[in-house]
């Protein structure tokens, strides 16, 4: 494999690991949105039972995939950095 041939491939999967973070960070977008209707749920509905509990059931659920997608875009991005951080050294190797 060249090196050119291996630097683009590298800028490749860098460039679709990027992709996946922005996607993480949609749909972080999404479950924010979803606390934030369970939280008016919660806020608005407060003499009707059915209406608290899946209000506080999409908060619980909405903060847990928060903190789950946080954490899948906080290591994407470390990802990225050991991707760069390779290839900046294979490309060092190589030369």
């Amino acid at each position: 494999m060249s090196k050119d041939e291996l630097i683009h491939a590298y800028q490749l999967e860098i460039a679709y690991q990027k992709r996946m973070v922005q996607n993480l960070g949609k749909w972080f977008s999404l479950v924010f949105s979803l606390t934030g209707v369970g939280g008016m749920l919660l806020y608005y509905q407060r003499g009707q039972l059915l209406n608290v509990l899946v209000g506080i059931a999409l908060i619980i659920l909405g903060l847990s995939g928060m903190l789950i997608i946080g954490y899948g875009i906080y290591k994407g991005n470390l990802n990225i950095q050991k991707v760069i951080k390779h290839l900046e050294m294979t490309i060092g190797a190589n030369t």
